[in-house]
């Protein structure tokens, strides 16, 4: 699998893991009691998370909010055919000398 792939694929799998962290401790306040399932409106804040909450679900956010840009980049460079050759020059670039790169002596 191209790392092309292999990033977009963990991307998807890091925004996933995110939602599941943050809903599973909602899931466990409602299931427990401590808060009904309506206590976390889209706008305005009744109910205060915890800081590490908060940073996960604003997080999973922005994931969602870059994956179909990262998502599209990768899939025009599939159809393009031009994977391996943006993974290779990101790997020549980082760890050639940039004179042997070139040519130079």
């Amino acid at each position: 699998m191209a790392p092309a792939l292999q990033m977009l694929l963990g991307f998807v799998l890091l925004t996933l893991l995110l939602v599941t962290f943050y809903v599973g401790y909602r899931v466990m306040l409602v299931l427990s009691l401590k808060v009904a399932a309506n206590a976390w409106p889209r706008a305005g804040v009744q109910h205060e998370d915890p800081a590490i909450i908060t940073r996960a679900q604003h997080a999973h956010m922005n994931c969602v909010e870059n994956l179909p840009v990262v998502g599209g980049i990768v899939c025009v460079a599939c159809a393009m055919d031009k994977l391996e050759l943006r993974s290779g020059s990101v790997y020549l670039n980082r760890f050639t000398p940039i004179d042997k790169c070139h040519g130079a002596g």
